[in-house]
């Protein structure tokens, strides 16, 4: 796995943070737990998210404070 070339430039993996929930990002998931947002189970598997409301709150957090440009928009 260490050997593995991302398919992905830096654009589209930004946009997947920003677009994304807890369960496929470290960086939304590491956000949202030093903010202080209740993770939570989502459905009946291991797939963990800070819920509708809290990745709303998390998204918007990015969007005011975070200091990433954002060309895409």
């Amino acid at each position: 796995m260490a050997n593995r070339t991302s398919t992905q430039n830096l654009r589209k993996r930004v946009r997947h943070h920003y677009q994304g929930n807890a369960t496929g990002s470290t960086l939304r998931l590491s956000l949202g737990c030093l903010l202080g947002f209740e993770l939570r189970r989502a459905g009946s598997g291991k797939r963990m998210t800070f819920g509708k409301a809290g990745e709303a709150t998390l998204s918007q957090w990015m969007a005011d404070d975070a200091r990433v440009n954002r060309p895409w928009r």
